[in-house]
């Protein structure tokens, strides 16, 4: 046997041996994985610790809720957790997720190993009927001596392997260390800010688009190009085997070998130090709920052992002066990617001071040297004359923990466009009753007529500028835009012919909803590609070059016609693009919604100056099936825990984001009570007012006179009773307005007003919710009566009137006396005659038969209700001492449906179907003697 032969046997015999799969008549027995991570995820429950390492002593609550985290991870599954608010849920679940992540940090290194260096146990050859004769012949000719030394060759290839990770290991601690004692010792200006030149270039020719910029002259790419490619990875992979060790692509051997193949082979860049790790992302809304998250994991034993980091936006991360000043994410986005560019262009224009290759991974090594928040992070920044934008996104390999807001991590182009992998990742979104609508929202789009007729005079005029410089083929693409767009307008004048003759109304709004394929259709563009739009968007970086033409050319005259409505600043291109990119969306899983306000027309000749009434009137992508884009987390993460306050009705979330490959046996449900004594919370469903009417407040009867007679006698008793502040919530601005304007008349209001100070949330766009909370807060805070026994002075709180789906109705804790009573009245069903709702329910009763879904539209309007329900009630308590009564004014509460949809903190203390006496007054000595004691203990304790 040559030696060449010698090698090739090898060869065969690693790859041999490397096969996960055995087959065994004509099934296929599941992957076998020895030395692996995965051998180590036991679905064993007993694997579950008792000890998080809670920086005090747990709740049982918290123990339990911890402990369930912890498992739903262990068994791979999809968690959906509900910890009412007060109940310490985001300690919960930073001690539960980070305990597992540190119980299997060691097997980290076992994870960078890829499938073909882990060493499998020789198994005995399997021949059935079915076995290929070939397959047969060539295992008959492997003795048993070179399997014994193949399987040696993986074990030290495998062992060579975990020792340079370790070591890579090793050296990032060292770093993170050294990192730490620079930070400690605070050694300002380590980087110099790095000059720039300025350029002496045509002003106009940065905006141009580049030949390279289009694909090749048929729309696609060269077939040249192409089959170049291919070969050379053929080439890279025939030299890989050639040339012995094929994980090293840096050998002197590769390369030679490489070059006199193929004289365009460059060396790739070498990877570097980066120690890639398991990963926990935790997702919020807001930056602020992202930094207060941070700050509970610096009151743990986790910040010590934990890499950690926080994305953020440039908006909230960029130092660079001449960025931040534009005001705007698209701009401060487009700006800074010029200057990003120029710089590693390097032709000789002034690129960001702040940013280089370099300084971005040092960056991530102090910022990963202990735990910062995001305005930490700044600072840092700041302090060092590095990019903190940059900065973070190089963290993101070595980081274990990273804290990131919803949009960054479940937008698919986002997520890649910041190399973000969830693979065997565990994914948290906290406050996850958004999670539907914070889906829906980003992947919908809304351009108004104003904007369109922006962006068609922008193209207009930059095809005007560059017409004899542009490449054929982008010229075409504009064109097309162009084309587009004219199109898109031309669809809302067509809406107004045919309703105008109806309507003359200047303040009319007439809607007309339509599916993709019909909306394309109407346009006449259905032979469009978005696919291959999208590229060219992409590649061309067309919406960055036309915009900063735009503002070179400074189009005031457009502006100053009629349009002094609209924001400049708004990329309009931009939303031509997302539009024309969410066409490409299934059929069926979303809707286009035309909404025309005003009667009047427009032509062609006037498409850049339609009338004012016109220019609100909007083109609308509406996402109605947010399940497939959900779907790609649930795919590529190991565990997906979705946590909230109130997660009830949690059938909303398994009929409208998990997808039917997903089996019932994959998803963990679980709620816990809340940290309170029982007796601390009254809850009750209250079907008869004390003038003995029934509470019904469906729209057909909620206006009757004998029914608001009832609820201002129910609210002046409470007022009578229930010191501090007691909150109503209203179904609607305009019955809350109803009720309101008759209580005046009667009377109720100053009765009420005898007690309580009486604070109504205001409607309009100017009203601020702070200075209203501000008030009711006031009036609250002076309801204390003085400690001292001589004192007979007393004031009793005040009475604020909010509406659900309002300001103030989500987000805002009304803990302690600011909630000492919750009054819901009836239940706040979303308006039905809603077009764009009544499309959803179509969508929804059609899903049901086509998909298997549970849920029809009936139950989705209950559940859309209950979840208003649960978020303005589940509020009210923040801490173990606090105290609360919580009385849901309707009949149909005492209905099991509704019951069953209230969380189980509430659930578990709620008496159904009383009168108001029966729920509240029969009790009234008692509570008020609770109330007093517990309100003068709490005032006791907040004084020491």
């Amino acid at each position: 046997m040559t030696g060449n032969d010698f090698q090739n046997q090898n060869e065969r015999i690693l790859l041999r041996l490397s096969e996960d799969v055995v087959i065994c008549c004509d099934t296929t027995i599941p992957k076998f994985r020895a030395a692996s991570s995965e051998r180590c995820d036991s679905d064993d429950s007993s694997d579950v610790p008792d000890d998080f390492d809670f920086p005090f002593q747990p709740y049982e609550i918290q123990r339990d809720l911890m402990r369930e985290v912890y498992r739903t991870i262990q068994q791979n599954k999809i968690g959906f957790f509900e910890s009412p608010t007060g109940t310490g849920k985001s300690l919960s679940l930073i001690c539960s997720t980070l305990k597992w992540l540190t119980d299997h940090n060691d097997l980290a290194v076992d994870a960078s190993l890829s499938s073909k260096d882990r060493v499998v146990p020789h198994q005995e050859i399997i021949i059935t009927p079915s076995t290929p004769v070939a397959d047969i012949e060539e295992k008959k000719e492997l003795p048993k001596w070179m399997r014994e030394q193949g399987e040696e060759l993986l074990r030290e290839k495998e062992r060579v392997k975990r020792e340079e990770l370790e070591e890579k290991k090793k050296r990032f601690e060292l770093k993170l260390s050294k990192a730490r004692k620079s930070l400690e010792q605070e050694m300002p200006q380590t980087y110099k800010k790095r000059k720039t030149e300025e350029a002496s270039v045509d002003e106009w020719d940065e905006f141009l688009l580049d030949t390279a910029d289009s694909d090749g002259e048929d729309g696609t790419k060269s077939e040249q190009m192409e089959q170049n490619r291919l070969n050379r990875l053929k080439l890279r992979q025939l030299a890989k085997t050639l040339c012995g060790d094929s994980s090293d692509e840096e050998g002197e051997a590769f390369v030679q070998f490489m070059k006199s193949i193929d004289p365009d082979y460059v060396r790739e860049e070498k990877e570097g130090e980066e120690l890639k790790t398991r990963k926990v992302f935790y997702c919020s809304r807001t930056h602020t709920q992202l930094s207060q998250f941070v700050n509970e994991v610096k009151r743990t034993k986790y910040a010590e052992k934990v890499t950690v980091i926080t994305l953020g936006s440039r908006m909230t991360t960029c130092i660079n002066d001449d960025v931040k000043k534009l005001g705007t994410l698209n701009r401060m986005n487009d700006k800074c990617l010029d200057m990003i560019k120029q710089k590693s262009n390097d032709k000789g224009k002034t690129g960001c001071k702040y940013y280089d290759k370099k300084t971005s991974r040092d960056f991530a090594t102090f910022a990963l040297s202990k735990v910062q928040d995001i305005e930490e992070l700044v600072h840092l920044g700041e302090r060092k004359s590095m990019c903190p934008y940059y900065g973070t996104r190089a963290s993101i390999p070595e980081a274990q923990l990273i804290v990131l807001p919803y949009n960054t991590l479940l937008h698919r182009s986002t997520r890649q466009s910041l190399g973000i992998d969830i693979r065997d990742s565990v994914v948290v979104l906290d406050e996850a009753h958004n999670i539907v609508d914070a889906i829906n929202n980003m992947y919908s789009v809304s351009i108004t007529l104003g904007q369109l007729s922006q962006a068609c005079s922008q193209l207009s005029q930059y095809k005007d500028k560059y017409i004899h410089r542009l490449a054929a083929r982008n010229l075409s693409y504009i064109k097309q835009i162009h084309y587009a767009i004219q199109q898109f307008m031309k669809s809302m004048n067509k809406i107004s012919q045919k309703r105008s003759t109806d309507d003359d109304d200047d303040k009319t709004i007439v809607t007309e909803i339509m599916t993709i394929n019909d909306f394309l259709f109407k346009c006449n563009i259905e032979n469009f590609n978005p696919y291959q739009l999208e590229a060219y968007f992409k590649k061309s970086e067309i919406v960055k070059k036309v915009n900063g033409f735009s503002e070179k050319l400074s189009a005031v005259e457009i502006q100053k016609k009629g349009r002094e409505e609209d924001n400049r600043h708004v990329s309009s291109l931009g939303l031509v693009e997302s539009l024309l990119m969410s066409l490409s969306n299934v059929n069926k899983d979303g809707r286009i919604v035309i909404q025309r306000n005003g009667a009047s027309t427009f032509s062609p000749l006037t498409q850049f100056h339609p009338a004012k009434d016109l220019r609100s009137s909007t083109i609308r992508f509406m996402l109605l099936n947010p399940e497939n884009h959900f779907l790609d987390i649930l795919k590529g993460a190991r565990s997906v825990i979705l946590a909230g306050g109130t997660m009830h009705p949690v059938s909303d979330f398994v009929d409208q984001i998990l997808s039917k490959e997903v089996s019932g046996d994959k998803v963990h449900l679980f709620s816990c009570g809340h940290i309170i004594p029982r007796e601390n919370l009254l809850a009750a469903a209250v079907s008869r007012a004390p003038n003995d009417v029934n509470f019904d407040f469906t729209f057909k009867n909620r206006s009757d006179p004998k029914v608001m007679d009832g609820l201002g006698l129910a609210v002046v008793n409470v007022c009578n009773v229930v010191p501090d502040g007691v909150v109503l919530f209203f179904p609607s601005y305009q019955y809350e307005d109803q009720v309101f304007q008759y209580w005046k008349k009667t009377g109720v209001i100053s009765k009420i007003e005898a007690k309580k100070k009486f604070i109504r949330e205001l409607r309009s766009a100017n009203a601020k919710v702070e200075d209203t909370l501000k008030e009711y807060s006031d009036a609250v805070s002076d309801n204390f009566p003085p400690l001292t026994s001589s004192s007979t002075t007393r004031q009793t709180g005040a009475i604020l009137s909010a509406v659900v789906g309002g300001k103030l109705s989500e987000g805002i804790n009304f803990s302690d006396g600011l909630g000492r009573c919750i009054i819901m009245i009836g239940l706040p069903y979303p308006n039905q005659n809603d077009p764009i709702l009544q499309e959803k329910m179509k969508y929804i009763n059609a899903s049901v038969s086509s998909s298997g879904k549970k849920a029809n539209a009936t139950e989705y309007l209950e559940n859309l209700c209950m979840k208003s329900v649960n978020q303005s009630i589940g509020r009210s308590i923040r801490h173990v001492a606090d105290y609360s009564t919580i009385l849901l004014l309707d009949e149909r509460y005492s209905q099991d449906r509704y019951v069953q949809k209230l969380p189980v903190w509430i659930r578990s203390s709620l008496r159904v179907g009383c009168s108001y006496g029966q729920a509240f007054c029969s009790e009234k000595k008692g509570e008020q003697e609770k109330f007093e004691a517990l309100r003068l203990a709490a005032r006791v304790n907040k004084r020491k």
